[in-house]
């Protein structure tokens, strides 16, 4: 846990300071914690419409640094004590440095540290360094890491790529620790704003450790480089803290279905083109990443993954129950019978405007027959996935999405629950994984291609007890 103490002030009100502490505790969650209030005084009405809204809150810490938090809100205040107090959650924290309130937060560098890309590069191991003195005794003992750079990809001018910082602390002469890690490195010549960082770089590459370890991943600390005074002038290497989202993943447990090396192998182009491929199909990354951020609740997890699979089907697969030459005249027809049959009274008017707007979907694919689709275009991995029965498969997924979504009580007995729709769950979420990999080039008809998709194969638990 970190707490660092100062005091501060809402970004614009120059005179106003409130002593308090920015803390940040052992999941990297952040807030700030004052012996005061910010605005007016923490009992009054107006104080408290004010204080709805999201600020940026500047500080100064004890040993005179500046800071910076962005997205803060109030998540509680008491006037109950001679002195008024209130909590703040902070979304994030730049150290160093001063932001107006019509600053852009956004950087012209950012380096981001993102659990698990050292080991998913494979970097070269580090050989040993040993000098000696005249008399054969050592001189100086220590390792030598080489410094690496892996590009990825270029969008809109914004260079991103993964590189080894490496350095050694050394006490007198002998090198007593190596530091090194693999960071996510953003480049620009304009400044770029959150979105465009996590479009650009931190999605696609959160996604890309998602699929080679089954884990989710969360980034919560950077380092940037921000505009100076003037715009010639750049202030480089400020601490960059945010809020995680949940746990991040363990790189000394973690499994890598493919690494860096699998991706590359593929060419040149398939790093070019994979924050192509991924941006055209963002709604089921997101719903992606949010399945594995919630493993740990299956329900939620499952319906999630079926989503993110429904998503997917929509966007790679145009099917239709009838063709559309067919389809409109006859929904024209249907809408015209729902229309007459109840245009006599006027109170059934919503029910009719409701009737008639669902026929927009009644010429969707079932989820039952999405799946099908889906499962067929993984062959020959689909009865790997399905547990050796396809139909039972099918309808066990069918049954408990619509146990969830459309209850009734027929579908009691059906529904898998507990262990059974975390087993579900984990196969359904293979099946996705499978799809998102062939997108990005990994297909079944090479041996090292085949042998990704088959450690991934590897992961899963029995589906039928």
């Amino acid at each position: 846990m970190e707490r660092h103490r100062g005091r501060w002030r809402l970004a614009g009100h120059e005179t106003e300071f409130v002593p308090g502490v920015l803390v940040i505790d052992e999941n990297d969650r952040l807030s700030l914690e004052l012996s005061g209030a910010l605005g007016r005084a923490s009992h009054d009405v107006a104080t408290s419409r004010l204080m709805r809204g999201t600020y940026r809150i500047v500080g100064e810490l004890e040993n005179f640094s500046a800071v910076s938090l962005n997205g803060c809100f109030l998540r509680s205040s008491s006037s109950f004590s001679p002195v008024p107090s209130q909590i703040w959650h902070v979304h994030e924290a730049i150290f160093g440095v001063t932001f107006s309130p019509e600053e852009p937060w956004a950087f012209y560098d950012v380096s981001v540290v993102l659990p698990g890309l050292t080991r998913w590069v494979q970097w070269k191991t580090p050989e040993s360094i040993d000098e000696y003195n005249a008399d054969g005794s050592a001189k100086r003992i220590g390792v030598s890491v080489p410094l690496l750079s892996w590009p990825l990809w270029n969008l809109d001018q914004i260079r991103v790529d993964l590189a080894m910082r490496a350095g050694t602390r050394q006490r007198s002469d002998l090198i007593t620790e190596v530091e090194s890690s693999v960071m996510l490195r953003v480049r620009s010549p304009q400044l770029i704003d959150g979105r465009q960082l996590q479009d650009a770089a931190t999605r696609p590459v959160q996604v890309l450790l998602g699929l080679a370890t089954g884990h989710y991943t969360a980034m919560t600390r950077a380092e940037v480089t921000v505009a100076g005074a003037t715009p010639e002038e750049r202030i480089a290497r400020l601490p960059w803290r945010w809020q995680p989202l949940k746990g991040s993943l363990d790189p000394a447990r973690a499994r890598y279905a493919f690494t860096y090396n699998d991706l590359s192998a593929l060419g040149e182009s398939a790093l070019d083109s994979v924050r192509q491929q991924l941006a055209s199909i963002e709604p089921v990354l997101d719903l992606y990443v949010a399945a594995l951020r919630e493993l740990s609740y299956a329900e939620l997890s499952f319906n999630v993954v079926v989503q993110a699979l429904e998503t997917y089907h929509r966007s790679r697969h145009a099917g239709h129950v009838l063709p559309e030459e067919h389809w409109v005249p006859l929904k024209d027809e249907l809408k015209k019978v729902i229309t007459d049959a109840l245009a006599s009274d006027r109170s059934l008017q919503p029910a009719r405007d409701t009737l008639c707007q669902r026929l927009t979907y009644f010429n969707e694919p079932s989820l039952r027959q999405r799946l099908k689709g889906l499962l067929a275009s993984i062959e020959p991995h689909t009865s790997a996935v399905c547990g050796g029965d396809l139909t039972r498969f099918v309808q066990a997924v069918v049954d408990t999405r619509n146990y969830y979504t459309h209850w009734s009580a027929a579908l009691e007995g059906k529904a898998l629950r507990g262990g059974g729709a975390v087993r579900l769950t984990s196969r359904l979420r293979a099946l996705l994984e499978i799809l998102l990999l062939r997108e990005l080039g990994f297909a079944a008809d090479s041996t090292p291609e085949r042998a990704i998709l088959e450690r991934r194969l590897s992961w899963l638990p029995e589906v039928w007890e």
